[in-house]
């Protein structure tokens, strides 16, 4: 923001936007700056516990990556690259996109940077983009390991090295998802009603207005929602498929048993681990992936324009509720995870 002087007037600029604040535009620039206060004050709590959940989860995701540093005795390497991919991301989650969304709380109605916008959008898409293609990899690497584990069908396993290629592939995928929608996004002016009812102009980070109305921009945000539902749907029907054949093995400790009797052969499973509690946390995480970006998908087509102050807290708080999901994760981590566990055990204890 620059502020620029005009004889006895001031100017304020927002990006390539100039706010005329002479007498001659006194009520407009007022009323835009007190619109936009009015909903940055109604915002300050969500943004006190995006804040926490912010801190909590660079806190909980570093230990949990730490502990999948130092031990070099796992021998199930595939969980070990997922782990790596899922929960850099939520630390680059927690140090981007979610202070980049307190920020914008602030001034979500004078929002007229173009360059910061589409910045902003491009890391919300890569983000929503693969950590989605990322569960989907270890689902399909779960479902294939308690196979194997079961005697069930025995597919061919996925190798260390392949699994390292297919977290790369995903994340290349999403960039090149989040790339068209980072051009598309952009400063938009539109049209609000103050408190006295009165129509004033706002500046948001939406839709470019390049792109505003373009047949191209309604086909790429389909085809993104159309991705994540069906990638939503795979997820949920690997975890179900996982959850028929434990049923099927009767017992957990008879599913754990004929694990530890193949683990002399092939490095199916890390020792300190067992069947049910890895594939606990593997269900654990995708369901919160699952619910999380629900919101995400349903909200996404929301007229913001008109809504009051509680409603508008309340659609930033689902909207944007997966990234609680952030600092939920090592909460999970340190309930099913053994190697999680026992490593800050054998560390302090």
């Amino acid at each position: 923001m620059e502020f620029a002087n005009k004889g006895n007037e001031t100017a304020i600029l927002y990006g390539s936007v100039e706010l005329d604040t002479s007498e001659t535009a006194a009520n407009f620039t007022e009323n835009t700056s007190q619109f936009n206060h009015r909903y940055a004050d109604a915002l300050l709590p969500l943004s006190v516990i995006f804040g926490v959940a912010s801190f909590i989860g660079v806190i909980g995701n570093s230990l949990v990556l730490a502990s999948y540093i130092k031990r070099r005795d796992i021998k199930d390497k595939n969980f070990r690259w997922y782990v790596f991919c899922i929960v850099s991301l939520d630390i680059a989650t927690c140090l981007i996109s979610i202070p980049a969304e307190i920020v914008k709380h602030r001034f979500f109605f004078i929002f007229c940077s173009n360059e910061l916008c589409k910045a902003k959008c491009f890391v919300n898409i890569f983000t929503a983009a693969s950590l989605p293609c990322c569960f989907l990899v270890l689902a399909i690497d779960r479902y294939i390991w308690v196979c194997r584990a079961l005697k069930e069908n025995f597919p061919k396993k996925i190798t260390s090295e392949l699994a390292c290629k297919l977290c790369i592939v995903a994340l290349v995928v999403s960039f090149m998802i989040a790339v068209p929608g980072g051009i598309m996004c952009g400063a938009m002016t539109i049209t609000v009603s103050n408190k006295a009812k009165d129509p004033i102009l706002v500046f948001v980070c939406q839709t470019d207005e390049v792109y505003q109305g373009s047949v191209f921009t309604l086909i790429y945000r389909l085809a993104l929602l159309v991705f994540l539902i069906v990638i939503g749907i795979s997820l949920l029907a690997i975890c179900i498929a996982i959850y028929i054949m434990l049923r099927r093995s009767k017992m957990a400790e008879q599913a754990n048993s004929q694990i530890e009797m193949r683990v002399n052969n092939e490095s199916v499973l890390n020792s300190d681990s067992s069947l049910t509690s890895n594939v606990k946390l593997v269900t654990a995480l995708t369901v919160t992936v699952i619910v999380t970006y629900l919101f995400y998908i349903g909200l996404s087509f929301v007229d913001i324009s008109n809504m009051s102050e509680s409603k508008f807290v309340l659609f930033n708080l689902t909207y944007r509720i997966y990234f609680l999901r952030c600092a939920v994760n090592p909460l999970f981590f340190g309930i099913f995870d053994d190697t999680f566990r026992k490593f800050w055990k054998t560390l302090y204890c």
